[in-house]
């Protein structure tokens, strides 16, 4: 076993903490991660050892460097040419999240990362797996303005080149290889899409939705018809399309109307496909009600995989009210109806879920609903079907 150069003051007082494992695409090299601390700090991953040449992560360990201290160390174990080396990895902070990180692994389908930004540091070539990358872009983003400045900052000697690799129907490997400066970059080079029509339509997206829920300037038909010309694109390019939507929002939500505007607007975001992301500063001026709602919303998407990676189809939509479905199967799948309008709209959730009993889980508390229901205006609801009849 080969081990670099590390303090050994630090070495003689690390212990085992918790053990973890890594998924070999989420890797330390090519991810910061970024945890919300019960404190509302934020608490960041540094990198203490890195290699040029860095090999595929196998998988890693939490390392408690103090007792006296707030600070976790991350120790990979990777292994490459029959050697085995080791890369330690900071964390400051000291809180249940950090323990349930070493105790559950920094990913896994049950736990998904809340938050996550690319670590950026001259590095070599990394071959990932296209099924386990489009895995990371299910999780849930957040991004805070220091970060997406430094993004405009990245120059020729920051970058980070990919070969994803991906295979065939006949087994056969495609590889593409690129740098990647910002999300928007990598999509526009992962699908050959130009960055400047990539930006276009991902302004063309956050207008419609905010001409729709907030401006109330065009009706449902039309925004079903922009989201189905927007969907015509691969999955990843649609994450990127509604990083902002929230962000847009030009108030500060106070009264109960803005209040009712921007939880479906949040309701939207994290249902739809892609990625749901937020800006810190935007969390700073929500008021506590809105902060609650949100969290649990992200909740609900944890809990409902479908939210995650079901596909979409819409299946109504009049003047104020329009509704999709996300599916994995005809067994799991939700039905989403938004309403923007002061009034109720009578529905028949049998038309579209077929006979059974439904739950709406939008709520902190989930409702049976009957076959016929109606959905209160500014409303929206999560309706899945629970029983057969």
């Amino acid at each position: 076993m080969t081990e670099f150069s590390f303090p050994e003051e630090i070495l003689l007082n690390q212990k085992a903490f918790h053990s973890s494992s890594f998924v070999d695409v989420i890797s330390p090299e090519l991810l910061s991660f970024k945890v919300i601390c019960k404190n509302n700090e934020y608490s960041r991953i540094n990198l203490i050892v890195f290699i040029d040449d860095m090999p595929i992560v196998k998988h890693g360990n939490l390392i408690y460097r103090d007792e006296k201290s707030e600070y976790y160390l991350f120790k990979f174990e990777t292994q490459k040419n029959n050697n085995t080396f080791l890369y330690y990895f900071e964390l400051n902070c000291h809180n249940g999240e950090v323990e349930y990180l070493g105790k559950n692994g920094v990913y896994n389908e049950e736990w998904r990362i809340e938050s996550f930004e690319y670590f950026y540091q001259p590095a070599s070539s990394k071959i990932i797996d296209i099924n386990q990358y489009k895995k990371i872009m299910e999780g849930i983003l957040i991004l805070d303005t220091e970060f997406s400045q430094k993004l405009k900052e990245i120059t020729d000697e920051l970058q980070i080149n990919y070969i994803v690799t991906e295979k065939t129907q006949n087994n056969e490997e495609k590889s593409g290889k690129f740098n990647v400066l910002t999300l928007e970059e990598l999509a526009s080079k992962f699908f050959f899409i130009k960055k400047e029509i990539l930006l276009e339509l991902s302004n063309n997206f956050q207008n419609t939705i905010k001409n729709f829920f907030v401006e109330k300037s065009i009706q449902a038909r039309e925004l079903v018809a922009t989201l189905g010309k927007d969907l015509f694109f691969k999955s990843i390019t649609q994450n990127l399309l509604k990083l902002n939507i929230i962000d847009n929002i030009p108030f500060k939500p106070s009264n109960t109307e803005e209040i009712s505007i921007t939880k479906l607007l949040l309701a939207f975001q994290v249902t739809y496909t892609g990625i749901p992301a937020i800006s810190s500063r935007s969390i700073e001026r929500f008021p506590d009600e809105i902060v609650s709602f949100y969290k649990n919303l992200l909740n609900i998407r944890r809990m409902n995989h479908v939210l995650n990676t079901g596909d979409i189809r819409f299946v109504f939509s009049n003047d104020d009210v329009f509704g999709f479905e996300r599916i994995i199967n005809e067994s799991d799948k939700v039905l989403i109806f938004f309403n923007r309008s002061k009034e109720s709209f009578t529905m028949d959730v049998t038309s579209y879920l077929g006979n059974g009993d439904f739950i709406d889980i939008s709520k902190e508390h989930p409702l049976k609903r009957k076959r016929m229901f109606s959905l209160y205006p500014e409303d929206f609801v999560i309706l899945r079907k629970v029983r057969e009849r």
